[in-house]
């Protein structure tokens, strides 16, 4: 994983009681793999993370290539 970045409600200060939060997920370890392979890699940590903090979430797997910088905030660098 090289990059986790948010967007949406919660960057633009628009997030109410029922907002999910918004990732994107970049890594290179998405590349040559369809979206049902790269949900796979993260399926766990994603559960595991919701069942923790009980908070919905709505996350887009790109690789670096498929990644636009002009889009979100990086939360997270590698």
């Amino acid at each position: 994983m090289s990059k986790i970045v948010v967007f949406g409600s919660h960057i633009h200060g628009a997030a109410g009681e029922w907002s999910d939060i918004d990732l994107i997920v970049v890594s290179e370890s998405f590349r040559n793999r369809n979206l049902f392979e790269r949900a796979n890699l993260i399926g766990k940590a994603y559960s595991d993370t919701v069942e923790k903090y009980l908070i919905p979430m709505d996350i887009i797997l790109k690789t670096p290539e498929e990644y636009n910088p002009d889009f979100g905030v990086v939360v997270f660098a590698a």
